[in-house]
């Protein structure tokens, strides 16, 4: 428990200093244009593969099957893993942010720049992730 707590502050540590440093290279919305949309949005159209927007549709989702684990970044596609190719990440952020099914959270990779501090804002306002696995997150 301690060590989520530590997470958790250090990741909205970081979305402070996010607030100073935005670099440009990804459209920045804001969590109320995400909320806005949310209950229209096509998640096919935002995501690179029908896998993916499969998962943004179970991490909000209030019927089964709910999403519990979730890999993030990795070469291979399975029922939970979101692989980054061309997905509008900032959805994917609302939703981790969103999900009250979410429990654990593995990262293999997260993207730099923009996208990857838009991934750490979507954890940071979880309030259902309680385990976090990082791998390797070098580029």
């Amino acid at each position: 428990k301690i060590a989520c707590l530590s997470l958790k502050s250090c990741l909205r540590s970081t979305i402070t200093w996010r607030l100073f440093y935005r670099p440009i290279n990804m459209e920045r919305r804001d969590y109320n244009y995400y909320e806005a949309n949310a209950a229209t949005i096509n998640m096919e159209k935002i995501t690179s593969c029908e896998g993916n927007a499969k998962i943004l549709h179970r991490l909000c989702a209030d019927d089964p099957p709910r999403i519990i684990h979730l890999i993030l970044g990795g070469e291979t596609f399975s029922s939970n893993s979101f692989i980054f190719e061309g997905d509008d990440l900032g959805w994917l952020s609302y939703f981790i942010g969103k999900s009250e099914c979410l429990l654990h959270l593995r990262i293999n990779y997260l993207p730099g720049g923009e996208e990857g501090h838009a991934i750490v804002e979507g954890i940071a306002r979880s309030k259902s992730i309680r385990y976090i696995r990082i791998n390797n997150l070098s580029n």
